[in-house]
């Protein structure tokens, strides 16, 4: 491409730039201008299957927490069956944060009783 050719941002194709006297491309890139350049017009995002959380869920419980994987069913409640404490829910909630790559409101887990609720939450989180 000619270097006096650049992208417009309203346009989205290639069309001539007025000659300026310093190097537009290196100082002030085209996107720069655009006032939505990071937002895409389709999500780009990989959808999280039900089964993909539930497996999250159980790796991290017995990983972080050290909890028997026989013990990690969806029935199983998270605060009698599996002694995970306010701090443990807490450091749950962090990890779904950084495997769904969202920012979860605590307020939405206070409900939460058993480890099918958490893979509710994180679904329906992954839906809005």
């Amino acid at each position: 491409m000619p270097s006096n050719w650049g992208w417009r941002c309203r346009s989205a194709t290639a069309s001539p730039l007025t000659p300026r006297p310093r190097i537009l491309a290196a100082t002030s890139p085209a996107w720069r201008r655009c006032k939505h350049w990071w937002r895409n017009a389709v999500s780009t995002e990989a959808a999280i299957s039900r089964e993909q959380i539930l497996s999250h869920v159980q790796r991290t419980l017995v990983e972080l927490f050290e909890v028997s994987p026989a013990e990690v069913t969806p029935e199983a409640r998270l605060y009698e069956d599996l002694d995970i404490d306010s701090i443990d829910a807490v450091d749950l909630v962090v990890e779904l944060k950084q495997f769904t790559g969202r920012r979860i409101d605590p307020e939405a887990f206070k409900s939460v009783r058993s480890i099918d609720d958490v893979v509710n939450a994180v679904d329906q989180l992954m839906r809005d």
